[in-house]
């Protein structure tokens, strides 16, 4: 940083100084101009000039280059208003000086008022040369890289022209010209930071590159108008920078750029609204993620939930009715409804043979529906009721109506179902904790957390029609952290996750708690290993304290295309079994636990891996309790004596091989306290 800050000051002084010298050679040569106007232009042009002309735009854009680039993060907005007051500026310094030549005919005068707008100039342009520059490489490419250097090298060859004296109306000039306009027209495509912006920002920021659009437009008809004017006349420019290729073709980069962004981002406004709509949902999902922590009460969850979902659906009018957990009416949460309203509702929902209790129901049309045609059509054109449930037991019903026809669409339907689910177990926790709350401190809460862990690890796992599973836990404590569970997606598809949270006991438990709430709400909405843990550790890092981490493994079993995919964060590493090969190897794709990066830079951590599985086949997946548990010389179980067990009970079924493992883990325990908890799987492929 010190470098550049040096650097930047060495080309601050030195445009300086240049600049000084340019406009004292322009006041030595400035009376020599005036002769007859076809004598000028025969002249041979003043190398000198030439030079120093060069050499301060150069300087003046290398300035720029190490002060832009010296910010380590590119604000967008920041930048195009920063872009804009400079240019502001800049304009009035044009506008005020430029008056001055209007009020002599003074050749030397002229040249000099010239010459200063040749420095707010080439302040403008370099400034907006680099930022542009930022803002074509946001999110840049190996080959977006690669194409803006070249485009730089073409804009400052030209450099060169000016520097020999190269005539600005030959062939080789024009196609210089040309290929800079055709390079910017490339490089205007790029406009990926569009997308980042809001719907109010996209509107200023329309305003301000148009304005600053404007304000190049003004700059380049400056540029020729004195050079038309003056060399028309008896007065000649010195330094014309109409002439300047370099200048023409940064002003044409500008131009394009700021033309391509003010119509991807006036196309773009629409749509907006949309993206935003759709970056809401993914904040509200991670707003429902926090209702796991236990130290949210029943009645907090209720409100987050009911406003949550109202408010994503963009509900016209919207209850809630709370149960309590015997099944009686304990309290409404109303928006824009009546109970009145309410009670001609739940009637018409009972005439009409809809199990509202039990069932989601969705009406598209009410007023096609006898027992509905008394409802106010302003507010309940469409219903959508919704039971909260947590393992069959009736915690409340949400209700949300519309005065549009069919205005919940699947896609909102699928979103309530993952609020709704997830508020199910976060309910269910607020109440099993208030259980612990109010018994004996320490023996009740141990009562309570191992009915919790109990309660939330599956007790069957479920038959499938392609593969057996059979599970087996047990902890270091009265409770611990190891968690796995069973997800059937569709008849063909299954997911299997299998975690565990750092430490044991009951804090360990009680986090297993809050993560099984976040997996089961986002099982339903990925589709794929690395999908389902990028989400799970942005939802538990704002769940989990930052001490707190979870490694965890998390598989896709598809019979349709008989594959294995999986996703390792951190955790131990999966057996498996090849009947075919008859051998026994490990997964050993690389991973790291959910909460110990807790930014986007996360993704770069995932290694999802996939393998294909047939008949006979084992899967035997487990915790570190097992492998790091130890005999009485402090000797661990270790990796390799778990596959030679594992292997010899390849051709046993899924219980007896877990039965076969714990069996050889106790032998040689010899008896020693487990210092972890320890959960094991096997999956068998049939």
């Amino acid at each position: 940083m010190q470098k550049k800050t040096k650097l930047k000051r060495a080309y601050l002084i030195a445009s300086l100084v240049v600049w000084a010298l340019l406009v004292f050679t322009s006041y030595q040569t400035a009376p020599d101009l005036e002769l007859e106007q076809s004598l000028y232009f025969e002249s041979s042009p003043d190398f000198l000039n030439n030079l120093l002309l060069t050499s301060f735009l150069l300087l003046s854009f290398l300035y720029y280059k190490v002060r832009i680039s010296s910010d380590d993060e590119l604000n967008i907005n920041e930048a195009i208003w920063s872009s804009f007051i400079t240019a502001g500026i800049m304009f009035v310094g044009v506008t005020i000086t430029r008056q001055l030549t209007h009020l002599s005919e003074n050749v030397i005068i002229i040249n000099f008022v010239y010459d200063i707008n040749i420095f707010f100039l080439s302040a403008y342009l370099a400034k907006l040369f680099y930022t542009f520059k930022r803002m074509v490489l946001f999110q840049k490419t190996r080959s977006l890289l690669r194409a803006w250097k070249l485009f730089e090298y073409l804009v400052f060859g030209t450099l060169i022209l000016q520097l020999v004296g190269y005539p600005f109306e030959n062939y080789l000039s024009v196609i210089m010209l040309g290929l800079i306009a055709l390079s910017s027209l490339f490089l205007s495509l790029n406009l990926k930071w569009i997308a980042y912006l809001s719907t109010k920002q996209k509107w200023t920021n329309l305003l301000v590159i148009f304005l600053i659009l404007l304000i190049s437009a003004s700059f380049l008809q400056y540029i020729y108008y004195e050079s038309s004017t003056l060399n028309d006349v008896k007065h000649y420019l010195v330094n014309d920078l109409s002439r300047v290729v370099f200048i023409n073709g940064v002003i044409i980069f500008l131009i394009f750029y700021s033309l391509s962004t003010i119509l991807v981002m006036f196309f773009n406004v629409p749509t907006s609204s949309v993206f935003e709509k759709k970056a809401n949902e993914v904040f509200n999902y991670q707003k429902l993620s926090h209702l796991i922590q236990v130290n949210k009460n029943e009645s907090e969850i209720f409100n987050i939930v009911f406003e949550t979902s109202y408010n994503t659906a963009l509900a016209e009018a919207a209850w809630l009715e709370v149960l309590h957990e015997d099944g009686s009416h304990k309290a409404y949460l109303t928006f824009n409804v009546s109970r009145d309203e309410i009670d001609q509702v739940k009637k018409a929902f009972i005439s009409d043979a809809h199990d509202f209790t039990n069932e989601e129901i969705s009406i598209k049309d009410s007023s096609k529906i006898d027992n509905f045609d008394q409802l106010a059509p302003g507010k309940f054109k469409s219903i959508l009721s919704t039971p909260i449930v947590f393992k069959n037991h009736l915690l409340g019903i949400l209700c949300l109506s519309k005065g549009i026809e069919d205005g919940f669409s699947k896609e909102i339907l699928n979103i309530i179902d993952s609020f709704v689910s997830q508020a199910g177990v976060s309910i269910e926790n607020s109440r099993l904790m208030q259980k612990a709350i109010e018994n004996e401190r320490y023996k009740e809460e141990i009562k309570i957390a191992k009915e919790v862990q109990k309660s939330l690890l599956p007790s069957h796992l479920g038959s499938f029609n392609y593969f057996d599973i059979y599970g087996y836990s047990a902890s270091a404590d009265e409770v611990g952290g190891d968690y796995y569970d069973v997800y059937p997606i569709s008849e063909t598809k299954t997911a299997v996750v299998i975690g565990d949270v750092s430490g044991h006991g009951t804090s360990a438990a009680f986090n297993m708690a809050q993560l099984r709430g976040v997996f089961q709400g986002l099982i339903r909405t990925t589709k794929s290993p690395e999908e389902f843990l990028l989400l799970a550790n942005s939802s538990i890092s704002n769940c989990l304290e930052k001490n707190t981490f979870i490694t965890l493994t998390i598989y896709f079993l598809c019979n349709e295309t008989k594959t294995i995919s999986l996703a390792r964060a951190g955790h131990c590493p999966t057996l498996f079994f090849n009947k075919k090969e008859n051998e026994v190897r490990y997964f050993e794709n690389k991973g790291l636990g959910l909460g110990i990066i807790r930014d986007d830079s996360y993704s770069n951590f995932i290694d999802p891996f996939q393998k294909s599985f047939s008949s006979g086949d084992v899967l035997l997946i487990y915790t570190d309790g097992i492998v790091e548990s130890k005999n009485p010389s402090g000797d661990e179980y270790g990796f390799d004596r778990l596959k030679t067990t594992f292997k010899k009970s390849h051709q046993k079924d899924v219980k007896e091989t877990v039965d076969l493992v714990l069996s050889d883990l106790n032998r040689f325990s010899e008896g020693e306290k487990v210092d972890d908890d320890y959960t094991c799987l096997a999956i068998k492929f049939t």
